[in-house]
């Protein structure tokens, strides 16, 4: 919506290359804002970033508390010993 209220008019003033360089630019900026401000939720179970958040702790510290064996026990989710082995069977032909 703002690229299309936007373009036009800084297309008519920057000209073409300038106009996509601002628009580059900013599409950087907004990936490292979006890399510093959204923590990260990888095998963090919904559960445990509720029970995090519930205890006042705040959004950055989410990814660094990692689920551990009671946390697991108390979600219901069983922690992996080790991780799956894949097996190959040939299929006849």
């Amino acid at each position: 919506m703002i690229v299309g209220a936007t373009f036009l008019t800084m297309l008519n003033s920057l000209g073409s290359a300038n106009t996509f360089w601002v628009y580059g630019g900013l599409n950087v900026l907004f990936i490292f804002l979006t890399l510093w401000l959204i923590p990260e939720t990888k095998n963090v179970s919904l559960e445990h970033i509720e029970r995090n958040l519930m205890q006042g702790r705040p959004l950055r510290e989410i990814w660094r508390t990692r689920l551990t064996l009671n946390d697991a026990s108390s979600c219901g989710r069983k922690l992996p010993l080790a991780p799956p082995r894949l097996t190959f069977y040939p299929q006849p032909l």
